[in-house]
């Protein structure tokens, strides 16, 4: 059938030969997202990304307590990708869940999701923290229906230099 996909696809481990391509397109979105939170200024996201991600991933794959996952297709095509990190006292923590925007809305994210929870169950975690944009309304979505509850809210609002 046209559309249908595996419902358990397993995550793979991101191979070694995929990890630079990985790290570029990780650092480029979270280097978007500083700048879409108001965190840094779009002339300095990338360099505060790359020093954020050297920071978390010293040894990269090698990196002790953290999984790098392709998300595949129903037919062993990578369409995303996620990052898993195992901390403290049972806290794990989604880092990055990406699926390649020609693949969204099919249930990738979903499926992935799943498995992630399952793989940090197995790993012993007792909790499972992400963040999300407040503009991200697909993502909201889905976390709500698979469990996830809204545990702090940051706001922030953008001032004028003239402003009373």
């Amino acid at each position: 059938m046209p559309g249908h996909l595996d419902p358990s696809p397993e995550l793979r481990p991101l191979p070694a030969d995929r990890y630079a391509d990985w790290l570029d397109g990780a650092v480029e979105r979270y280097a978007d997202y500083l700048v879409a939170v108001g965190r840094s200024a779009a002339n300095e996201s990338l360099n505060t990304a790359r020093r954020t991600h050297a920071q978390l991933l010293p040894r990269g794959l090698q990196t002790p307590g953290h999984h790098l996952f392709e998300i595949p297709d129903g037919k062993g095509r990578a369409v995303g990708s996620a990052w898993l990190h195992l901390g403290a006292q049972g806290r794990a923590h989604l880092y990055d869940l990406h699926v390649d925007a020609a693949h969204r809305r099919l249930g990738h994210a979903r499926r992935a999701l799943t498995a992630l929870v399952r793989h940090a169950c197995a790993l012993g975690a007792n909790q499972l923290s992400l963040n999300v944009q407040a503009d991200n309304v697909a993502a909201h979505g889905l976390y709500q229906a698979l469990g996830f509850e809204t545990h702090s809210l940051q706001m922030s609002r953008r001032l004028a230099r003239d402003e009373p």
